[in-house]
């Protein structure tokens, strides 16, 4: 007989949870991927296994996938609500993930150095610790038989920590396995992905696959080649940074972008900050405040382009970067900068960037900023003027609208209100934007407002 395998298990095995039954194969499944495809023991009957799962997080609203760097806590080992037990590198750093469950480790399915999809499990964590045993599992290390083979009931189908073995005899037909963009792919586009010819490991079915039997030439995404990038890491190693800076470098090279810049005098901005420095403002939380006030009177500024529309931003939550010691940055958040007050800027300031320095990588430890405190930033400022340059372009960062380059604040000549020449300290500012949502004078007016503020109307900062 012909059949299509999915996967078929011998008696006292059975697929994990989710997976649909292949007629003729008893136990048969369709796992999401080959590595998906787990095989458990199955317990006595009436003593079923209490488990749950440690899976994938959000570290970010543009995170998709996550790389574990390392597991704080092992097998066997009893976890209680809250504990750390892995950290994941995402797009934007290494951060520790906490366990929402308790019981004990079963099994790790993704270990360090591999990636996950948010989302997916990672670990399994069992009630008892006698239950450990018995969630037993194994992935499919590679396949004893191809399309077109003959099968014979016992013979060995595939090797996953186990071999499973034929319950049917007869011939493979087709070896089904999709990953889960493509089924949805698929499904979207009209088409069965159990239909077409997959070209990833073991035959899987891939989105390039769908988008070839839909007739449309695979997406080739952007990118950087990774052979010219100098890393910052130990011994020159690329590490999680590294390859933000570089993702971003790529999103932003596909994205229309454009410049405007503007001087800015700050002889009343400056005198305000001395006033204010002794009791703990710095020029980061009173750049906040003004950018947040700007803002709130240019909404589109504060917005970001998504497919074929506009989104506009809710909250003004400022993204101030900060350069890492050792190479990389940060980019901590002063959330409402427009309505929260100079001096708690001050302190949230005060108290974002001392733990973002813990997060250096010599040595290498995880950020001790929360996702939500470096992740949720609507809008972004570079300041480079403590290094004393005269201008500067920012890069635009993923799912943000603009970002503006402040340089350093320098004596200069200028030609009065009253026509006569003097000196003033003047800063140049460049904001970088997205084209597609907003357009040059939109950018144009936003910095004359910023200006107005700066220039004279610094006591509104307070308030």
């Amino acid at each position: 007989m012909l059949f299509s395998l999915a996967c078929s298990v011998p008696l006292g095995l059975q697929c994990a949870p989710g997976a649909r039954s292949v007629a003729g194969l008893p136990f048969g499944g369709f796992a999401r991927s080959s590595a998906d495809l787990v095989v458990r023991r199955a317990p006595p009957p009436g003593m079923e296994v209490k488990q749950s799962t440690i899976t994938m997080p959000a570290l970010s609203s543009t995170m998709t996938e996550g790389k574990i760097s390392s597991w704080l806590m092992g097998v066997g080992d009893k976890v209680d609500a809250g504990d750390m037990v892995l950290v994941v590198e995402s797009d934007k750093a290494d951060m520790d993930v906490e366990s929402y469950e308790e019981g004990y480790i079963a099994k790790i399915l993704v270990g360090e150095g591999e990636t996950a999809d948010v989302g997916a499990p990672v670990a399994i964590i069992v009630e008892n610790e006698a239950d450990i045993a018995s969630v037993s599992e194994g992935k499919i290390s590679s396949w004893l038989v191809g399309v077109g083979d003959k099968v014979d009931a016992g013979d060995m189908l595939l090797v996953a920590d186990m071999d499973v073995e034929s319950f049917e005899d007869g011939y493979v037909a087709k070896i089904l396995m999709a990953t889960p963009a493509a089924k949805k792919l698929a499904k979207s586009k009209g088409l069965k992905w159990e239909q077409i010819p997959g070209s990833g490991n073991f035959g899987r079915v891939t989105v390039d696959d769908v988008l070839v039997a839909a007739g449309e030439a695979p997406k080739a995404a952007p990118g950087v080649d990774l052979s010219t990038v100098v890393g910052t890491g130990p011994d020159g190693r690329i590490v999680a940074e590294d390859k933000a800076v570089v993702k971003n470098m790529a999103w932003a090279d596909s994205v229309p972008t454009y410049t405007v810049s503007r001087q800015i005098v700050t002889d009343d901005f400056d005198a305000l900050y001395a006033q204010l420095k002794p009791k703990g403002v710095t020029v980061s939380a009173m750049l906040a405040k003004a950018v947040g006030l700007a803002l709130a009177k240019h909404p589109i500024m504060n917005s970001n382009y998504v497919e074929d529309g506009i989104s506009y931003n809710s909250d003004i939550n400022v993204a101030m970067a900060v350069a890492m010691p050792d190479g990389g940055l940060i980019t901590p958040v002063l959330k409402n900068a427009d309505t929260t007050d100079i001096y708690s800027l001050g302190r949230a300031w005060k108290d974002l960037v001392p733990r973002a320095m813990e997060g250096a990588r010599s040595p290498p430890t995880p950020w001790k900023l929360s996702a939500d405190e470096f992740s949720t930033g609507t809008f972004t400022i570079s300041n480079l003027g403590m290094f004393g340059v005269s201008q500067f372009v920012s890069i635009l960062p993923p799912n943000t609208g603009a970002i503006l380059a402040v340089a350093a604040s320098a004596p200069t000549a200028v030609l009065q209100k009253n026509g006569m020449m003097g000196m003033a300290k003047v800063m140049t500012v460049t904001i970088t934007c997205d084209h597609r949502n907003i357009y040059g004078a939109d950018a144009a007016k936003f910095l004359k407002d910023l200006a107005r503020i700066i220039e004279e109307e610094p006591q509104s900062l307070l308030f």
